[in-house]
Order: C-alpha cells, then sequence, then structure tokens
C-alpha cells in the first residue's frame, strides 16, 4: 500500500487533529518515517501528501511531512495549496502549523482564489483572522475582481465582514451594480450585512434594489429605497 493510499484510507480525524482510537496509526508514521518515502510526490491530480494531510486534518501527519522537507506551497493542477485546503475544510491548526512554517497567506490557485478567500466563503472566522493576522491581504481580487468581502457579503458571514473591512477591503468597489458587495448581500437576503455595508458607505443602486426584490425581502427593500440612486 503506498502513502496515497495509506491517507485516503483514514478516517476523518478527532477535533484535535489526531488519529481516532483503533486506527494503526503506526502505520501511517511508518510509511512516512520508513525508506525511500518521497514528501512530495504527486497522485494523478497533482496533489502531494501534505496537500491531502492539509485537507483532512491530520495536525500529526502534516508535522511529519513538514519535517521530512515536503514543499508548503506545492499545487495541484488547479493551483490549490495545502494552506487553502485547510482553510477551505476549517482545520484551524493545520493553518496555524503552515503559517508559522512559512506558507504565503496570499498564495492564489487558477481562478485567484486565496485561502482568506476560501475561509470567507465557508464562514471560518477564526482562520480569516488568523490569515489576517499573518498578513494576508483584505484587498485581493480574484481573476473576475471579486475579493473576499464579496464572498463574506454573499454568504452573510458579518463578523468576517468586519475583519476585512477593518484591514482595508472596499465595501463599495468601482465594479458593476451586480457585482458589489452590497447587492450580494441584499440579494442572498443578509439584512445586517446589508446594514453594515451602509453604515460603511456602500451607495444603494437601483441594481441592488432590483436584486433586493427578487429576494422578497421587504426589510431590505425599505432600506435601500430612500437613497437609491435614481
Amino acid at each position: 500500500m503506498d502513502l496515497f493510499e495509506q491517507i485516503h484510507g483514514l478516517p476523518d480525524p478527532e477535533p484535535d487533529g489526531t488519529v481516532p482510537a483503533g486506527t494503526d496509526d503506526a502505520t501511517i508514521v511508518n510509511a512516512l518515517l520508513r525508506g525511500d518515502v518521497v514528501p512530495d510526490v504527486v497522485d494523478d491530480d497533482g496533489r502531494t501528501p501534505l496537500w491531502w494531510a492539509s485537507a483532512r486534518g491530520y495536525r500529526m501527519l502534516v508535522d511529519l511531512l513538514i519535517e521530512r522537507g515536503a514543499s508548503l506551497e506545492a499545487p495541484d493542477e488547479e493551483g490549490w495549496t495545502p494552506l487553502m485546503n485547510a482553510a477551505d475544510f476549517g482545520h484551524v491548526e493545520v493553518c496555524e502549523r503552515l503559517l508559522l512554517r512559512g506558507a504565503a497567506p496570499d498564495g492564489a490557485n487558477r481562478m485567484g482564489e486565496t485561502a482568506l478567500m476560501r475561509a470567507a466563503v465557508r464562514g471560518r472566522r477564526e482562520i480569516a483572522q488568523l490569515l489576517i493576522g499573518f498578513g494576508a491581504d483584505a484587498t485581493k481580487r480574484d481573476r473576475r475582481q471579486l475579493d473576499a468581502l464579496h464572498r463574506a457579503a454573499a454568504g452573510g458571514f458579518l463578523e468576517i465582514a468586519r475583519l476585512l473591512v477593518a484591514r482595508g477591503a472596499m465595501v463599495d468597489p468601482p465594479l458593476s451594480d451586480d457585482r458589489r458587495p452590497l447587492t450580494m448581500a441584499a440579494f442572498r437576503g443578509h439584512l445586517e450585512l446589508v446594514k453594515f455595508l451602509m453604515e460603511k458607505g456602500a451607495r444603494p443602486t437601483r441594481e441592488s434594489l432590483r436584486w433586493a426584490a427578487a429576494h422578497g425581502s421587504s426589510q431590505i427593500l425599505e432600506l435601500l429605497t430612500p437613497s437609491r440612486d435614481r
């Protein structure tokens, strides 16, 4: 059985990132420590053992692989790095380990998405705060010109939106009306986020009103109507 099969065959980790009771973790550890195991060997999709261990949340394997010299930045064919995976799946301590070892907080995949953007999509406030603490750029945009705030607004994640705006994310970016955070929040019916964005200077427009009407949120419609563009 090769190293990928070892990792793929693991059950989900315990909340603390350890191997569940009854699992023969010695076999997994020995697979990393013995013989000619190559830390950066890749599977058919370009994914390394560290990529998989980070996605699964196994801190023990992440530590061992890094000690064996695994590349922190090795991406898969779509450009996803171990840090992006850990952020996407909500593995806070794996993210912290990778960042402390030098993983780039603003690495981007083929679509231009960063770990911070993935944390914002998933509503991972603690990870977003961690990434920002390590210098992640809250203003960085993907290939569609959308940033982490757009994702937080669409998902209704108010606390993440507060973090991002505090670190310089634009509440009213120079984009078309349908691509602004306010419009996204209005369409999804996130009243508190709409209030927050407007308090921070986001300007209601006909487009944001139209999207709010499509969602059917009377409270948001009332909030947007008095000062919308005419």
